[in-house]
């Protein structure tokens, strides 16, 4: 677990520089040598680090919205700062390993900290990854239908299609948490069908999943709405404060972001790259995909555009690296020692 450690805090420093050398590469080739001394020279640090701190609050939002789905005694006592770090750390082990190991991590933490089982604390990480998937969705919809974008046809058809569907996912997951029931009935009946062909195997293990999201919703909603609605709530602040402190930071450059437009791209990319979750090199994926949507969104130059892509980049590795050393300062016995204790984990409640 250590060398698994050790290799996602290597690989987060790693990314984030070649993330900056890839966004110079790009304005040297399509702005000419004097792009970078050019940017360099308009940068007003002091704005640059305001827009960082501010980009950083979303991150102690995380915070907020663990404790807002924990159940109780847990959500009366825990406290927002080792949420954010545990949330930091398991970001770390998300470069590490693909898939939803760094979500797992992340539980196995706030189990043992606060003495839940590791049931609770799985449902309590779940649900927060699909509100915050939800909220995104719906907030990208608002911020769609507030830009004034001239996009080639393709484009916008793209867009409004692709909006179209995160807010029936976000429609979907509220639905699922009030009415799981009909859910449950559709995925037995869709494994069923599925279950006769030659991907049986693959059909039981997505009906797995959807069955673990359908009782993860359904035991938070049994817990009354609050839960629910002050994540929401928290997670739409997040997801607004992000953009503005990138719109921020890119003053500080001389670059003059809409923040309508960078809402959008945020948003639309915390949902659209899903794909990414579960694929070694997702943050490739997700820069690159963030980069070319807030190019649009925006109307901004590809120089610029890559440019906020790095300070966001930026912005998070300084995140994860101060909140994993935060949370080794809180205490090394919430960190799993080898990785099977993240399949067969052990919480002081006892449970897993």
């Amino acid at each position: 677990m250590r060398s698994t450690f050790r290799r996602g805090l290597l690989l987060v420093v790693v990314y984030a520089l070649a993330v900056v050398l890839g966004a110079a590469g790009v304005a040297r080739l399509v702005g000419g040598r004097s792009a970078i001394p050019d940017l360099l020279g308009h940068a007003r640090p002091a704005t640059v680090f305001l827009g960082v701190a501010i980009m950083s609050v979303s991150t102690l939002l995380v915070g907020v919205r663990w404790r807002c789905l924990l159940p109780e005694p847990a959500r009366s006592t825990a406290s927002v700062w080792p949420l954010t770090a545990i949330q930091c750390t398991g970001t770390l082990f998300g470069y590490a390993l693909p898939g939803p190991t760094g979500d797992l991590a992340a539980a196995v933490m706030v189990a043992r900290r606060y003495g839940l089982r590791l049931s609770d604390a799985l449902v309590a990480g779940l649900v927060l990854r699909i509100v915050g998937l939800g909220v995104a969705g719906v907030v990208a919809a608002v911020a769609w239908l507030a830009l004034d974008l001239t996009l080639p046809g393709v484009w916008r058809r793209a867009f409004a299609v692709a909006v179209a569907g995160m807010v029936g996912i976000a429609g979907g997951v509220a639905l699922a948490a009030l009415f799981p029931g009909p859910f449950r009935r559709a995925v037995a009946a869709l494994a069923r069908q599925a279950g006769r062909g030659p991907g049986a195997r693959l059909a039981a293990r997505l009906a797995g999943a959807a069955n673990a999201v359908l009782d993860a919703l359904d035991a938070t909603a049994r817990r009354g709405a609050r839960p629910l609605v002050e994540a929401s709530l928290w997670t739409a602040a997040g997801h607004c404060v992000a953009p503005l402190g990138l719109c921020v930071a890119g003053l500080g450059l001389g670059i003059p972001a809409d923040w309508v437009g960078v809402c959008f791209a945020n948003n639309f990319t915390i949902v659209a790259a899903l794909a990414f979750y579960v694929l070694p090199g997702g943050p490739v994926g997700w820069d690159v995909l963030y980069g070319t949507i807030l190019s649009q969104a925006t109307s901004l130059g590809v120089v610029d555009a890559a440019a906020l892509v790095a300070v966001g980049r930026l912005q998070l590795t300084l995140l994860v690296v101060a909140g994993t050393l935060a949370l080794l300062g809180l205490g090394r016995s919430l960190l799993p020692e080898r990785m099977e204790d993240l399949r067969h984990p052990r919480t002081p409640g006892g449970g897993a």
